[in-house]
């Protein structure tokens, strides 16, 4: 089963639902109609007029009804949503029979699912709409479709943190966080960076105990009295990437330079 980009089983169907809805509005316009609840006879979005589907630059004429089909862990390890999806669109072709006319006349029917459609699962299910739609022409969108929509929709995308994974982390904490904080922090950790490939650890250094950093203690950036060494701890350059909680034991004089 390929990677899906996005984790589109976290949200659950309501929030699913709402996800499809959100992506419609992003890219096709605010005028389509979000519905669902008891009384959408299963319509979960709906427009009356044309709308760019399914090719981007090239009107359809409507009206379009949209419907969006949750499946459970879909995209989990070892999933095997097919015949979960098959079920679910057997249910709704009855249903559709079922419905006449009441959905008007539909010309164009958009399915959204969580599940990946393979080819020979999107064939099958086309089939069977296209019974049921005898006039309306249908478009199946699977995960991999819906994750190309969010991968336009960035603020989508961040409104459904569930979703979210490390692609979308610098962009949380730039909302977040003051960027000129980022920015010196970034500039910090490039600076230690640069001091550890030149650091040099004498054996004054090397044998040092390891011992917990005190919650309350201060720099050390005041020089020895009357010559004397120093034995207050300092962080070696080549600790000072691995975060805090650690500090190596040492003279101030421990230091050398690199030889040759």
């Amino acid at each position: 089963m390929p990677m899906i980009r996005y984790r589109l089983d976290y949200l659950g169907w309501y929030q699913f639902e709402w996800l499809c809805q959100s992506l419609l509005k992003h890219h096709f316009g605010a005028g389509i109609q979000s519905w669902g609840g008891s009384g959408d006879r299963g319509r979960d979005a709906y427009f009356e007029g044309e709308l760019e589907i399914p090719l981007k630059g090239k009107p359809t004429a409507g009206p379009f009804v949209f419907q969006a089909k949750f499946v459970a862990e879909a995209n989990a390890a070892g999933a095997r949503p097919d015949e979960a999806l098959k079920s679910a669109i057997r249910a709704e072709c009855t249903a559709i029979r079922n419905r006449g006319t009441s959905w008007g006349d539909v010309r164009h029917y958009v399915l959204m699912t969580n599940a990946p459609l393979r080819p020979d699962l999107r064939d099958t299910i086309s089939a069977a709409l296209r019974k049921a739609f005898t006039n309306a022409e249908v478009t199946l969108w699977g995960a991999n479709d819906l994750s190309d929509l969010i991968d336009g929709a960035p603020n989508v995308r961040t409104a459904f943190p569930q979703l979210l994974g490390l692609g979308d982390l610098t962009s949380l904490l730039e909302r977040a966080v003051a960027k000129p904080i980022l920015e010196r922090s970034s500039l910090s950790l490039e600076r230690a960076a640069e001091l550890a490939k030149v650091f040099y650890p004498t054996g004054a250094y090397s044998a040092g105990p390891e011992v917990p950093v005190p919650p309350s203690l201060r720099r050390a950036d005041r020089p020895p009295r009357n010559g004397q060494d120093d034995h207050r701890p300092r962080a070696g350059a080549g600790e000072v990437h691995s975060g805090v909680g650690v500090l190596r034991m040492h003279r101030a004089g421990g230091l050398a330079p690199r030889a040759g």
